[in-house]
């Protein structure tokens, strides 16, 4: 289940009001925008009312309210989003988020005999189908030379996978954070990787229709993201203490997401940045992982070139 907040636009009684739904994850910069209210006092002088959506646990869920049309702008892994263009998503990229190198690995329970990659073969390993969690894994065993049909990839999502670890269904789990961080604190769960063998960059999507009706007040909300990214930045006890309320985790989980997470900037896109998402597309590609080939530049919003 997820809930709406709406905030009322008493400068809508003057002129045309535009509402714009934003669908957040637990984690990463939306929710502490979301918590600061800066989008709504910024924009209500512009007739602009922002109603949130969520939170959610992943990208995937919220993929479908996109698909609905009950969100407006999300962000998400390029991952899952390149999973959701190659099913027919009808959005775009608008800006982009630092990659992941910390907050995202696979891990394994402290006491387990598994120690490197290679004792991964005939073992069970959870992962979210065709998203970050399944990439990390092909990535590791190809750099580790060991054919991925000798692991066994279980799929599950983040909420029902730790406990499948904690109590040994499976041995494995490729996860991001907060997952990442939940286990290592809570559980004693060990890196198996120290860093992420397939770094994914964040990205930020708009439903193609919404910016192609309001594209002022698209860009107003990706202008003051990109402030708000750089406050959160540079302000991480306090970006800490909104995400320990948003997550409702303790401070020791906040504190590792915290120090695992990339500097959360919004970004424009750039060419080195969509070609690298654009590498990893034609790989998910290779590894089945999509069906078809996504075109990651002619996926990139008009107004972000």
């Amino acid at each position: 289940m997820f809930h709406q907040r709406s905030v009322v636009n008493q400068a809508a009684k003057n002129g045309t009001q535009t509402t714009i739904k934003i669908g957040y994850v637990k984690w990463a910069l939306l929710p502490i925008v979301r918590e600061r209210g800066t989008l709504e006092k910024d924009l209500t002088a512009q007739n602009i009312q922002i109603n949130w959506v969520g939170p959610f646990p992943n990208f995937a869920p919220l993929l479908e309210t996109l698909n609905a049309r009950s969100t407006d702008i999300a962000s998400g892994g390029s991952i899952p989003v390149i999973t959701g263009l190659a099913g027919g998503a009808d959005i775009c990229l608008i800006a982009y988020r630092p990659p992941d190198i910390k907050s995202q690995t696979i891990v394994v329970p402290k006491n387990s005999p598994v120690r490197q990659v290679s004792d991964l073969v005939g073992k069970k390993v959870a992962v979210n189908k065709g998203g970050a969690g399944e990439l990390v894994v092909l990535q590791a065993l190809k750099q580790a030379k060991i054919p991925e049909n000798k692991v066994e990839r279980v799929y599950l999502g983040p909420t029902d996978a730790l406990p499948a670890l904690v109590q040994g269904h499976v041995d494995a789990w490729a996860i991001w954070d907060p997952g990442l961080s939940t286990a290592e604190e809570q559980y004693g769960a060990r890196r198996l990787v120290e860093n992420n063998p397939a770094p994914s960059y964040g990205v930020y999507v708009v439903r193609r229709p919404v910016l192609a009706e309001h594209p002022q007040a698209v860009k107003a909300i990706v202008d003051i993201l990109k402030q708000e990214g750089n406050w959160a930045t540079n302000n991480p006890e306090k970006s800490a203490t909104i995400l320990e309320k948003a997550m409702g985790l303790s401070p020791a989980v906040i504190k590792r997401v915290v120090a695992n997470r990339p500097p959360e900037q919004v970004l424009p896109l750039e060419p080195k940045v969509i070609a690298e998402i654009q590498e990893v597309a034609d790989w998910m590609v290779e590894q089945k992982v999509i069906p078809k080939r996504v075109d990651v530049a002619s996926a990139v919003c008009p107004a972000a070139n």
